[in-house]
């Protein structure tokens, strides 16, 4: 069975009743003697340690550097559970991929390389216009 708040709206008492959703008790004020309402409150259906949407949304830019989201099956929870059980997974790969990339510095081309590159840029993109234009019957 629930508990409820009831309060007074002349004095401000407050007090908290336990009773069933079906039963509507009648309950006094005992310092003006006036009926209490049964007050509107709020409740929250998830657990001490699940996180709003909004603070999962945070911790997926903050930390993940997840900006947006579309998502094409499931729910942005499932979406949110998922990366964080594999994002241990996920560093430790891109750790190792880091350590073992060692960039390389760029070489200079040769004035007859630099010609070369030049050439074939040139013939690939008349062979696309010459495509654009050619009219197959």
């Amino acid at each position: 069975m629930p508990t409820y708040e009831y309060g007074c709206e002349s004095c401000g008492y407050v007090e908290d009743i336990f009773h069933s959703f079906s039963e509507k008790p009648s309950v006094k004020c005992p310092t003006c003697g006036r009926d209490c309402r049964k007050l509107v409150t709020s409740f929250y259906l998830g657990g001490a340690n699940s996180p709003s949407v909004s603070e999962m949304k945070r911790d997926l830019k903050e930390n993940h550097g997840i900006d947006q989201i579309r998502l094409l099956d499931g729910t942005f929870k499932d979406f949110y559970h998922g990366v964080k059980k594999d994002s241990g997974r996920v560093q430790e790969e891109l750790k190792q991929h880091q350590e073992a990339y060692i960039p390389k510095k760029a070489k200079r081309l040769t004035e007859k390389e630099a010609d070369n590159r030049v050439k074939i840029l040139k013939q690939k993109k008349a062979e696309k216009e010459y495509n654009k234009r050619k009219v197959t019957i």
